[in-house]
């Protein structure tokens, strides 16, 4: 699989075209797996899964905005070389930047004890863009978000051939697979939390929908953004109707007020997104899991691991493999229950949980107590 800039040859009009042709195509993936019902593929993300990714995205996500909150420039790379260069570079702090985001990070903790499901992050925007103009921030050293270009982009099929599409294939499929459980994984996510049925073809649908609109608009593949969903969820939001508001304010302020937030301070920013991604880290559910059962604290400390070490995307999936591992590896030793005799009776149960109950003279019996396949039957049956 190339990457698009190898394809492109160093033409950065091709490249952008080749990034639109991978969504055309990662749509076209998605609206073919919404119509075959492909949405078992996201049931083999597990609970302990969930718990790591959750885990793991809260520490990638800090990692790559702590240094925007100091006023210097992050690295981009996995958490630990995210986490390097922040230590590396910790003397370049910008005194200024650090004091606007430190206060935007405590107004923001104050509204989430004493504002519960209030949009205090939006206040704390409006009042960042506020200061900046008025104290003139720019000036002291504080980044600030830049020119937004403002307007719709140009409508139409991006300039591909059809031999690009024999290269490209491959990495729309890859990031389909990724986009859909990462989507997925944050669609379970907040179903647990809140409520509802996830329906996994439906988000297949929706993933279809927004890669042929961003195709066919020249941007890149996308799919469900978990730092977007947090703010989202931080701002008080809880049913899809928030998503269409929030669609509806972003083509207003695209097409008329996008330069307004070209005064906003990215340590405001950052501040916003660090509140929002704190609520995931669960120490306490990683302490319950290493009580109650360690081969699933394993699975959600891989998880962790592979958020770290790869990424949002390739994270989950690590766990999603491990738990699928561990899914064939249980189905593959079934509990066998040994039974005996009920006295008195002509009944029969298992004797691990009733000792008592009497065995028959020159006959083993047994149950496996799950389906059984001919290798599950062959590997059950070895063990007598």
């Amino acid at each position: 699989m190339r990457p698009l800039g190898e394809i492109a040859g160093g033409d950065t009009t091709r490249f952008g075209a080749l990034a639109a042709g991978t969504a055309l195509l990662v749509a076209f993936i998605a609206f073919i797996a919404w119509l075959v019902k492909a949405g078992v593929i996201v049931n083999f993300i597990s609970e302990s899964v969930m718990t790591g990714f959750k885990c793991g995205v809260a520490l990638f996500l800090a990692s790559t905005q702590l240094p925007k909150l100091f006023g210097f420039h992050g690295a981009h790379g996995d958490f630990w070389e995210n986490s390097g260069h922040f230590f590396k570079h910790l003397h370049e702090t910008n005194p200024t930047s650090l004091l606007v985001g430190g206060t935007a990070l405590a107004v923001l903790i104050l509204g989430k004890i004493f504002l519960k499901n209030k949009p205090v992050a939006l206040f704390v925007v409006i009042g960042g863009i506020v200061a900046a103009s008025a104290l003139s921030l720019g000036e002291r050293g504080v980044k600030l978000l830049g020119n937004i270009p403002q307007g719709l982009p140009p409508i139409g099929l991006p300039a591909v051939y059809w031999h690009d599409l024999n290269e490209l294939l491959p990495l729309a499929f890859a990031c389909f697979l990724l986009g859909a459980v990462e989507t997925a994984a944050i669609g379970r996510m907040f179903t647990a939390k809140h409520g509802g049925r996830f329906n996994a073809n439906q988000e297949f649908l929706a993933l279809a929908a927004s890669n042929l609109a961003a195709g066919l608009g020249r941007g890149f593949p996308i799919s469900g953004g978990m730092s977007q969903s947090l703010v989202n969820e931080g701002g008080g939001a809880r049913t899809p109707l928030s998503g269409a508001l929030a669609a509806g304010m972003i083509l207003v302020v695209v097409l008329f007020f996008s330069h307004l937030l070209s005064a906003l301070p990215q340590p405001v920013l950052a501040a916003v997104v660090l509140v929002a991604v704190a609520s995931l880290f669960k120490l306490s559910t990683l302490k319950q899991l290493w009580r109650v059962d360690r081969a699933e604290f394993v699975v959600a400390m891989a998880a962790i691991l592979g958020v770290l070490s790869s990424g949002l995307l390739r994270g989950v999936m690590i766990g999603a493999i491990i738990s699928l591992v561990q899914l064939l590896r249980t189905a593959s030793r079934p509990h066998v229950a040994f039974l005996g005799r009920i006295p008195g009776t002509r009944r029969f149960s298992d004797r691990e949980r009733h000792p008592d109950n009497e065995l028959i003279s020159g006959a083993l019996i047994f149950r496996p107590e799950s389906g059984l396949s001919t290798s599950t039957w062959t590997m059950s049956a070895s063990r007598f």
